[in-house]
C-alpha cells in the first residue's frame, strides 16, 4: 500500500500525463502549453519540497526523543549529585560537631559529666526526637550493666539493669548493632524479647578499648526503621571518641574514692568523716535537727595482733567492717575508720536510743561469729559509746569526746 505522499505524487503524475496526451492529440494554442508546463513545474516543485520536509521530520523527531532522554538522565544525575552534596555537607557538619564534643569530653573529669555529654551528643548528632538514649556502664563490683545516664531521664536511673538480647549480643560480639525492625530480624528470637516491649528499632555501640568493655550507648524507639547504617556509624564513632575520656573519668573517680576511703575496710577516712561531722553539726545547730555519733572499738585487738600477727588483725577488721555494713549502711548511716581499731558512726535523724539499739544488734551478730586464726577459733567482741547532739555542745569534737568516754565505760564493764 502507498503512503499518503506516494498517493499524492501518483495522482499528480497521472493528471499530468492525461493533460499531456490531451494537448498532443488535440490542437491547442500556446497559452494551453504554457499553462500545462507551468502546472507541471509547480507540481514537481511542491512534491519535491514536500518530500524534502518529510525526510527532515523523521530525524528531527528522533533527535527530540534523544534530547528528552538526555534531559531525564541529567535530571536523575543532578538529583544524585544534590543528594551526594547534601550527604557530604551533613558528614562535614557531623565531623565538626564531633570535634566540639571531643573538646567537651577532654575537659570532663567525672563519670557523670562524661555520660551526660555522651547522651546529649548522641541525641543532637542523630536528631532523633522520637528516640530514647541510654548509656550503660559495667559495675566494677558485680560486672553488671548499670544505667548511668538517659535522655529523656529515666525514673529508675542508677538502678541495676538486666540486659536484654540486644545488649547481650553487643557484649558478646563486641560490635555495633542495628535493628531496623525487631519483628523481622532473624538474628533474635522474638519470643525471648521480654524487656523490649516498647522497642521496635534500635542502634547500639559498645564502649570499649582493645578488649576492655566498659558499657554501651544505645538509642531505641517504638517506631520501625527509624535508624540507618549512617546513624550507626556516627554512634560508633562517638563511642570511640568517648572511651579515653570515660577511662580517665573512671580512673579519676577511683582515685578520688581511694583518697576518701580506707583500703582495708572500705570506710571513709578520718579527714572525710570530720567534714561530714562538721556539716551535720552545723545543720543541726541551724535547723535544730537531731543526729547521733558513736565510737566503736574492737575489744582486745592488741592481744589479737600480738598473738596472731597483723595479717590476722587485718582479717578481724575486715570481718567487723562487713558486719557493720550489713546493718548500718542500708539505714543511710555514715561509717568511718577513726584510726587503728576504732570506728566512727554518724547517724542523721537518729536519737541516741535508736542508734544504740542498732549497735547492740551488730554486737550480738559479731559475738555469734567465730574466726579461724592459725587453726584456732577465736571470738570477737566490740564496745561502743553513743552521744546525741544537743544545744549544750559547742563543737562536734565535744560530741566525739562524750561518745569516746561512754565507749571506754562499756569496755571497762566488759572486762
Amino acid at each position: 500500500m502507498f503512503r499518503a505522499k506516494d498517493k499524492t505524487l501518483f495522482i499528480l503524475i497521472t493528471f499530468s500525463c492525461l493533460l499531456t496526451i490531451l494537448v498532443t492529440f488535440k490542437k491547442a494554442n500556446h497559452e494551453v502549453y504554457f499553462l500545462s508546463g507551468l502546472y507541471l513545474i509547480l507540481a514537481v516543485f511542491i512534491l519535491t519540497r514536500r518530500n524534502f520536509i518529510l525526510k527532515k521530520e523523521i530525524p528531527l523527531s528522533l533527535n527530540l526523543e534523544k534530547i528528552a532522554e538526555k534531559i531525564n538522565l541529567l535530571r536523575i544525575n543532578n538529583s544524585d549529585v544534590v543528594n551526594y552534596n547534601n550527604s557530604v555537607r551533613n558528614r562535614i557538619a557531623n565531623y565538626q560537631a564531633l570535634g566540639k564534643i571531643q573538646e567537651e569530653l577532654s575537659s570532663a573529669n567525672t563519670v557523670d559529666e562524661v555520660t551526660s555529654i555522651i547522651a546529649e551528643a548522641a541525641c543532637s548528632l542523630l536528631s532523633k526526637s522520637r528516640a530514647r538514649c541510654l548509656v550503660y556502664l559495667v559495675s566494677q563490683k558485680d560486672q553488671r550493666l548499670t544505667l548511668a545516664k538517659s535522655k529523656p531521664n529515666e525514673k529508675n536511673s542508677k538502678k541495676t539493669y538486666n540486659p536484654d538480647l540486644f545488649d547481650e549480643w553487643v557484649m558478646v560480639k563486641m560490635a555495633p548493632l542495628l535493628v531496623s525492625n525487631i519483628d523481622d530480624d532473624f538474628r533474635f528470637d522474638k519470643d525471648k524479647i521480654i524487656s523490649s516491649k516498647n522497642v521496635s528499632s534500635l542502634i547500639s555501640a559498645p564502649l570499649m578499648r582493645k578488649d576492655r568493655f566498659l558499657g554501651i550507648i544505645r538509642l531505641d524507639s517504638a517506631e520501625n526503621n527509624l535508624f540507618s547504617q549512617e546513624d550507626l556509624r556516627i554512634l560508633d564513632t562517638l563511642a570511640d571518641l568517648s572511651m579515653i575520656s570515660l577511662e580517665n573519668a573512671i580512673l579519676f573517680t577511683e582515685m578520688e574514692r581511694l583518697s576518701l576511703q580506707d583500703g582495708l575496710t572500705g570506710f571513709y577516712l578520718r579527714r572525710y568523716t570530720d567534714i561530714i561531722l562538721e556539716g551535720c553539726f552545723a545543720k543541726a545547730k541551724d535547723k535544730k535537727e537531731s543526729f547521733s555519733v558513736a565510737m566503736i572499738d574492737v575489744n582486745d585487738f592488741k592481744l589479737c595482733n600480738d598473738n596472731y600477727g597483723h595479717i590476722a588483725g587485718d582479717m578481724v577488721l575486715k570481718n567487723i567492717s562487713m558486719w557493720l555494713k550489713e546493718t548500718l549502711l542500708q539505714k543511710g548511716i555514715v561509717i568511718g575508720r577513726f584510726g587503728g581499731d576504732e570506728f566512727i558512726v554518724i547517724a542523721s535523724d537518729f536519737k541516741k536510743q535508736q542508734l544504740e539499739d542498732l549497735l547492740f544488734e551488730v554486737r550480738d551478730k559479731i559475738k555469734m561469729q567465730t574466726l579461724m586464726l592459725r587453726k584456732q577459733e577465736i571470738m570477737i567482741d566490740i564496745s561502743f559509746g553513743v552521744a546525741e547532739y544537743g544545744q549544750k555542745f559547742g563543737s562536734a569534737h565535744e560530741l566525739i569526746a562524750l561518745a569516746d568516754k561512754r565507749l571506754y565505760a562499756m569496755k571497762k564493764n566488759n572486762k
